[in-house]
This record gives C-alpha cells, sequence and structure tokens, in this order.
C-alpha cells in the first residue's frame, strides 16, 4: 500500500466513524430528547440542521468506500432521518377553518413603541378570539387600549401575562411567579361552559435541567390547582416533542405536530432555529390548525392556532 492510499484509507475510517457517531447521536437525542441533563443540549441542536450533517458526512464516506455496503445503508438511514426531521418542522398547507375558536399568542418581551404599532396592526389582522400576550410593554400604551377595545377585546391581566378576549373573562390569577417561572390562568366562558387557559413563560437559562424542572412545577401546580387546564400556551422554551412537556401537561397533544402549517419554527424570529412557543391542548379540544407568523417586531415569533370542542365535530 503505498503512503497516498494508507492516507486515504485512515481518512476514510474517520470520516466513517465521524458518520456512525453523528447518526447515533443524532438517533440517541430523538429516543431521550431532554431525560437526561447533561444530553439535554443536544436534544436542542435543530433538528433539521442536526440530520443534515449527519447525511453530509455519510456522502462523505460513500464517496472515499463506494463498495461497502455498510456505508450505503448508513446513508440510506441518515437520508430517512433527514427527511423526517424536515417534515415535522413543516406542516402541508392548510385553509382556515370557518368555524372554531382562534387562540393567538406572542412573547412580545416588552416591545419598544414603534414595534407596538406594528404588531398591534398583525395581532389584531388574525381575527382570534382570543389573545395572550407575555410582557406586553407598551401595548396598551396612548391610543393602542382604544383601538383594541373597538375590534370587541375585553382586556385582563394576571402576572406577566395579558389577554385580550372576546370571550367573557371569568377569572384572571397567576399561579406561579418565582425561579423565572410564570404560569398565569386564565377562565373564560366558552358557550356557556369555562374554558381554561394557561399561559406559560418557562426560564431560557440553558443550562437549566428541564425535566427536573418539569417534575417540579407539576408538583407545585397540582398543589395550586383542582383540575388542569383545557389549553397550556406560551414560551416554554422547551423544544416540540421533549418528554418534559408530557410531564407537565400529561395527555396533551402540541398544535403544530398535530395540524401545524408552514414552518413550525418560532425562535428566533428573524432568523428561526427552534420551536419553543408552544401551544398544548387537552382531551376536551382538538387542534384544526395551526401556524407560525411573523409578528413584524420582537425577538419571537407569534402562534396562531384554531380550535373546535372535541364533541362538536
Amino acid at each position: 500500500m503505498s503512503g497516498f492510499d494508507r492516507v486515504l484509507w485512515y481518512v476514510a475510517r474517520i470520516a466513517a466513524c465521524a458518520a456512525l457517531l453523528s447518526v447515533a447521536a443524532f438517533v440517541v437525542s430523538e429516543l431521550l430528547t431532554d431525560r437526561v441533563a447533561f444530553l439535554q443540549t443536544m436534544w436542542w441542536i435543530p433538528r433539521r440542521w442536526f440530520a443534515l450533517v449527519s447525511l453530509v458526512l455519510c456522502l462523505v464516506v460513500v464517496g472515499l468506500q463506494r463498495r461497502s455496503m455498510f456505508a450505503w445503508w448508513l446513508l440510506a438511514f441518515a437520508a430517512f432521518l433527514s427527511v423526517r426531521a424536515l417534515l415535522l418542522d413543516w406542516g402541508v398547507p392548510r385553509e382556515r377553518p370557518a368555524s372554531g375558536l382562534r387562540l393567538v399568542h406572542w412573547n412580545a418581551s416588552w416591545p419598544s413603541s414603534n414595534a407596538t404599532h406594528v404588531s398591534l396592526d398583525v395581532l389584531l389582522a388574525t381575527n382570534a378570539d382570543v389573545i395572550v400576550l407575555t410582557d406586553p410593554g407598551t401595548i396598551f400604551r396612548n391610543d393602542n387600549d382604544e383601538a383594541i377595545r373597538a375590534a370587541h377585546y375585553d382586556i385582563a391581566h394576571a402576572g406577566r401575562f395579558a389577554l385580550l378576549s372576546r370571550l367573557r373573562v371569568m377569572e384572571a390569577i397567576p399561579l406561579l411567579a418565582h425561579d423565572a417561572c410564570n404560569i398565569s390562568r386564565f377562565t373564560l366562558d366558552f358557550s356557556g361552559v369555562p374554558l381554561v387557559l394557561e399561559a406559560v413563560d418557562l426560564p431560557s437559562d440553558v443550562d437549566l435541567p428541564r425535566y427536573t424542572l418539569a417534575q417540579t412545577l407539576a408538583n407545585q401546580l397540582e398543589s395550586l390547582r383542582a383540575t388542569p387546564p383545557d389549553i397550556a400556551l406560551g414560551d416554554f422554551n422547551i423544544t416540540r416533542g421533549s418528554a418534559s412537556l408530557g410531564l407537565l401537561y400529561p395527555g396533551f397533544e402540541e398544535s403544530f405536530a398535530a395540524r401545524g402549517t408552514g414552518w413550525g419554527v418560532s425562535y428566533p424570529r428573524h432568523a428561526p432555529l427552534i420551536h419553543i412557543d408552544l401551544t398544548l391542548v387537552g382531551p376536551r379540544f382538538v387542534t384544526l390548525r395551526s401556524a407560525i407568523i411573523d409578528p413584524g417586531a420582537g425577538r419571537h415569533a407569534m402562534q396562531v392556532v384554531d380550535l373546535a370542542a372535541r364533541e362538536s365535530r
């Protein structure tokens, strides 16, 4: 074996190890999500980019070892993972349903006065039945309050959240407000039946183990409320599909995974990488359509979700 062939042999082996490790890491992160604290960061790597990097490494291996069946099978598996990751972030086009309950959530993050005018127009244009805002800042200043009420919304506040509702507001109370964990509860009159929303804003600290946090919060919430909500929505700072979401709201369905349309990535708004602004739907309701739209300001995209009462379908 010549010196060049020996170098090529070593390069091929190194590339094969890198490709295999990358694919294995992707699969492990998909299976464990955020259950294991020190592997949590691996799960947060944007799925489509993680899978595509694995695919590129496998292509390199096939280029170096075209006669290896193992290389070809690894490439096929990486291609499958890449397509799957892209499809999970993308929802097919769906028309807005003619009827149902339309919810909007936006983490406004204390918008400036100039940004408020742009975002308020986008908010009102959604023609939502209920709008939940995290840290609304200046949205209600100047003539904005009049514009909101002219669009037939009542305004309620609880903790860091504001609610704009065309349904009668029966209750607006903060449940949790400590250690950067904020959860408030809103009860609305939905055709004579109480509809309970929980607005959620959780810590953004990347070193905080989400599974442990979710276990703690679930225990606290159980002692603070008699029944779980119908819908939980907000900036969870937990990515879609994470095991920790099932601890917080067991049996709930993430709206975009159920009936998403367009790109399901919400943060950061200018160059979206991850989906952390979520709507979790309890068993009383079913998702008809879920979309992420650009509010024109702020760091987070806006989520727009159409729901229907399950018994009415």
